[in-house]
């Protein structure tokens, strides 16, 4: 009987997202599951023996009546644990928060707010082997990035807000970049 409630109830939740999805709002999601052995030299990484990862990501958007854009994009670890070493999640905690992105656009012009790329990264294209050239990549910085759209030429502009330990950048200019197009 315990299987049968689970199932209905399993469709039920699905069924909730389907009609979810068709106002604004979309789930998606990633499972591993894995077992290694142990290694004396290193080449397994952190994950000796059994381990999982469960990580659901969810975007909500609207269109506005002045016809802009905006989406907000966030996504969380629900399950998260190597069972050699008996973590679960980095804080020790089941639900961790993971990357988001705020965005409002139009056809002509976006802005970004959360964990997106710089603006010289966004438009960079390598000539050849430069791109093993130490290019400055965002890692988990909160941004701020504004992109415009007029005349065939493309513009953007950002600002590091936090670095990745969401310590705010306020005694300086922190990985201001402009690129165009």
């Amino acid at each position: 009987m315990k299987n049968i409630l689970l199932t209905s109830t399993a469709l039920v939740a699905f069924a909730g997202a389907a009609f979810a999805d068709s106002n604004g709002v979309s789930f998606a999601g990633s499972a591993t599951l894995g077992y290694n052995e142990d290694s004396d030299d290193g080449a397994l990484g952190d994950n000796d023996g059994f381990y999982w990862d469960a990580n659901v990501a969810v975007t909500l958007s609207q269109e506005l009546d002045n016809g802009i854009m905006a989406s907000v994009t966030f996504n969380f670890d629900a399950a998260d644990t190597n069972a050699a070493d008996g973590t679960a999640g980095a804080d020790g905690s089941v639900l961790e928060a993971g990357d988001y992105l705020l965005t409002l656009s139009s056809d002509t012009a976006s802005l970004y707010f959360g964990q997106t790329t710089f603006a010289a990264e966004t438009y960079w294209a390598s000539a050849g082997d430069m791109e093993a050239d130490g290019f400055s990549e965002a890692d988990g910085e909160t941004v701020l990035r504004g992109d415009v759209m007029m005349a065939g030429i493309t513009a953007s502009l950002s600002y590091a807000v936090a670095d990745a330990n969401d310590v705010l950048a306020t005694d300086s200019v922190n990985q201001l970049s402009l690129a165009a197009t």
